[in-house]
């Protein structure tokens, strides 16, 4: 991706709901930055390394991180189901999971997994010093509200470079069993980046932590022209902590929805992802 600046008439960014009366709006998003996040998994136990194209919308005291393409990926998979079910009269009355009705999934059932992205969005509200973390979905919708008191505690070296085009300085930070190094530019002075980090006087372009499992590494900027807004559902949500939220995050993660036929029947339930992430934050 490259700088620009977007021209589409109006953008809202965050949540999950289609209609303007379901959400607030926060606040106006000056700036988009989209970072590349990689990290280092397994899948069947062998390495390997995911990567996601993640976005930043910054307003002038508060921001959301999120999957860019969640939102409408769930909307596909909506319509898709309800199209599949108009395909018989029969659905599996059982729930039954995968592994028990496996031997039904032949080439010709029609099987269909379902990935939809990333669905946890960040909201950072940097006036109260707030980060939280909402997990939006038709049917739950969870909260966990942090004030990260260590990103107080970054520090600032003298050490510089050059991260997309932007003369960067270097700064160091532990947080949640992990130490992070970031670069941040003074070119665009403000006090943010990626998933929760902010609490340095410019903008953070790359982010890395020391044992190498994560990257954030910015790969496109754009300016908006007022036309765009960061908004929240407005639902009622569960507040918890962060193990908590964590728990059921990654819970949700581990398995995809899956939908097939056999012999008329409709069956729709979820499969066990092969793929393990590791930990961002350690929680004792």
């Amino acid at each position: 991706m490259v700088s620009g600046q977007n021209t589409i008439d109006s953008i809202k960014i965050g949540g999950i709901k289609l209609k303007p009366d379901q959400q607030e709006v926060l606040e106006k998003a000056n700036w988009g930055v989209y970072y590349q996040f990689s990290q280092k998994a397994t899948d069947h136990g062998k390495p390997v390394i995911v990567t996601d194209t993640l976005l930043l919308a910054i307003g002038n005291t508060q921001s959301v991180f999120l999957d860019p393409y969640y939102k409408d990926n769930l909307e596909k998979a909506r319509k898709q189901r309800i199209a599949r079910s108009l395909k018989t009269r029969k659905m599996d009355p059982s729930h039954r999971w995968v592994d028990e009705v496996i031997e039904y999934i032949d080439a010709t059932s029609d099987y269909i997994e379902e990935n939809n992205g990333d669905p946890v969005q960040i909201y950072k509200n940097r006036k109260t010093q707030t980060v939280t973390s909402i997990y939006n979905a038709f049917v739950d919708n969870i909260m966990c509200e942090q004030k990260i008191s260590e990103f107080n505690n970054w520090k600032i070296t003298e050490e510089i470079d050059s991260i997309f085009g932007y003369l960067c300085q270097k700064a160091v930070v532990s947080y949640g069993g992990r130490n992070y190094t970031a670069w941040f530019t003074m070119d665009i002075p403000v006090n943010d980046g990626p998933w929760k980090f902010y609490g340095l006087p410019g903008l953070i372009l790359k982010v890395t932590d020391n044992d190498s499992l994560f990257q954030f590494l910015a790969v496109g900027l754009q300016q908006y022209k007022g036309n765009a807004e960061i908004v929240r559902d407005k639902v009622d949500y569960e507040k918890c902590d962060l193990k908590t939220f964590n728990k059921f995050v990654d819970k949700e993660r581990s398995k995809d929805v899956v939908s097939f036929y056999h012999n008329g029947y409709l069956y729709m339930t979820h499969k066990k992802k092969s793929i393990i992430y590791p930990e961002m934050e350690v929680i004792k």
